[in-house]
């Protein structure tokens, strides 16, 4: 069991449980050394095939881990049934040529069962290891948040028996190393997100990052549905968001929980993101660019399409939305074009949306400003 020494007792868990402390403990080693990969722990429930956990790097298969939950080894008494059992997730591993297989169990081997362990490869090529309590104790020192959070709730328990879970806040050195032991504690929660926390005005605000490029996938995090009703009479919020939902806009809108109905949201239940709130904001940063500054050219043309005047200028911003998409830029002359459109259905269907086009003189010289007069009044002309 989890220790309240902040250690982890690996030989007294139950096989649950030492796969539960393992497999983030594995994936966090291999994705802190190489962010690219990609580390999977699989199911065995439908037969394995030899594998509890592999380590990839696009197609190729670098690594396969077997975890036998195994606390009095394999050796003696033990040799008869488990010795084969690894000899069978070993042969099943080797088909898949991977560069490397590991044997992780709770103990430590022996000298003999280690020497098993390596009888086993006839590949020349393949590398071959056992992992023991050293090891994974090595390893959970290297990441003390998996290390917290492995023994999070024993330490928890015990503190509550003994009335010290609060504890005075005597001196700024106290209040310090309360709030960081209060982060630590925060961050032990999870071995895949850590929570940074602020209040605001008396408002608690928690927010989540992930530990490891695959948080997202071991534990979910994120808004699963919602509808949004702004009534009639709030027409310039109704615009924003048209703008920002709707055509990918570069600003951030926040609606407050009153135009927030039928709200699901997927979050752990140790978070306090997972609870509901009156006073939840729903904050939608802007639209992520679909291309980066670039060269754009503004033409005026009659009604026969010849040009009449062009001007340079570049694009500050090409977002999408769920239905359309937004186009701004500054032209030459401190002349601002944006535009919002429609995306066609299909390619027989012509671009529509609103156009706006303002001007600013400030700051530009003479030259540019007589050619944003002149354009703007071609175009009020036109």
């Amino acid at each position: 069991m989890p220790g309240v020494d902040g250690q982890v007792q690996w030989d007294r868990l139950d096989q649950p449980t030492f796969d539960r402390f393992v497999e983030p403990l594995i994936t966090r080693l291999h994705l802190t050394d190489d962010p690219e990969l990609q580390v999977d722990v699989i199911d065995g429930r439908g037969g394995d095939g030899g594998i509890d956990i592999d380590v990839r790097k696009g197609s190729k298969l670098l690594h396969i881990y077997q975890l036998k939950f195994f606390p009095e080894g394999f050796s003696g008494g033990w040799a008869r049934s488990r010795k084969p059992q690894i000899k069978r997730s070993f042969s099943a591993a080797v088909k898949l040529s991977p560069k490397q297989w590991t044997l992780i169990i709770p103990r430590n081997p022996t000298v003999g069962e280690r020497d098993y362990i390596h009888s086993l490869n006839k590949v020349t090529k393949l590398r071959i290891s056992i992992m023991g309590r050293a090891r994974l104790d090595e390893l959970m020192a290297r990441f003390p948040d998996l290390l917290h959070w492995a023994t999070r709730e024993p330490l928890i328990d015990a503190l509550k028996k003994i009335h010290l879970d609060r504890h005075a806040l005597d001196g700024a050195d106290e209040y310090q190393k309360a709030i960081e032991d209060i982060q630590e504690l925060a961050d032990a929660r999870s071995p895949n997100w850590r929570a940074g926390h602020t209040l605001v005005n008396g408002q608690y605000i928690e927010t989540l990052e992930p530990k490891h490029p695959l948080a997202q996938q071991r534990e979910p995090v994120g808004l699963e549905s919602l509808r949004i009703e702004i009534p009639i009479h709030e027409e310039e919020l109704a615009d924003r968001a048209d703008r920002v939902l709707r055509y990918g806009d570069n600003e951030t809108l926040t609606l407050t929980s009153e135009y927030l109905k039928d709200v699901k949201f997927h979050a752990p239940s140790w978070s306090q993101l997972s609870l509901p709130s009156d006073t939840a904001r729903l904050m939608i940063p802007p639209s992520k660019p679909l291309l980066d500054d670039v060269p754009v050219e503004f033409q005026v043309v009659d009604d026969e399409d010849v040009v009449i005047r062009s001007y340079a200028g570049r694009t500050t911003h090409f977002g999408k939305g769920y239905g359309g998409a937004t186009l701004r830029a500054t032209i030459n002359g401190g002349i601002d074009v944006s535009l919002f459109f429609d995306l066609p259905k299909s390619e027989r269907d012509n671009l529509q949306g609103t156009f706006t086009f303002t001007h600013k003189y400030g700051g530009i010289p003479a030259s540019e400003a007589v050619i944003a007069l002149f354009a703007r009044l071609v175009v009020s002309h036109s």
